[in-house]
């Protein structure tokens, strides 16, 4: 069975986090217990999203090794400037050999490390893949589904 954990719920996690859910069991992992609620009670983050709604079977928590939990799939989303202090401060990891995607864009600060190094910097025991190139969240969210606003 698939699982795919997306971390972090701003807009581009959110988005990717809603389409996949339409196709396999997915959470996503909010910092923020507002977003998170109103992800599971009223399947919208308009915070980063507006009114727009999310598929009804996404879920969110705010516990991170909750969302990695049996996770076969992890997608990352977190901010570059926050990626490996979050990742590095949760402690949570995926279990051994799990696949991890980089939606996070940009180079670490200090580093200069893309997100990908940074990744295999934290979690060194897992294959990392990318998704990039050019989105607007909102732009990719509404070309997936017909508008309900």
């Amino acid at each position: 069975m698939t699982k795919v954990a997306v971390l972090g719920a701003g807009s581009w996690g959110t988005t990717i986090a809603s389409m996949l859910a339409e196709k396999v069991d997915t959470v996503v992992w909010s910092r923020s217990d507002d977003v998170a609620l109103e992800i599971d009670a009223s399947h919208s983050n308009t915070a980063y999203l507006g009114q727009r709604h999310l598929t009804s079977s996404l879920c969110a928590t705010t516990d991170m090794s909750l969302a990695l939990e049996a996770a076969t799939l992890v997608v990352v989303a977190i901010p570059s400037h926050g990626l490996r202090s979050t990742l590095l401060a949760s402690r949570a990891l995926p279990a051994a050999g799990v696949p991890v995607v980089s939606l996070s864009k940009g180079l670490e600060e200090h580093t200069n490390q893309r997100m990908t190094e940074v990744l295999g910097d934290v979690w060194p025991e897992h294959p990392i893949a990318v998704l990039t190139g050019p989105n607007l969240a909102e732009e990719v969210f509404d070309g997936s589904r017909p508008r309900r606003w």
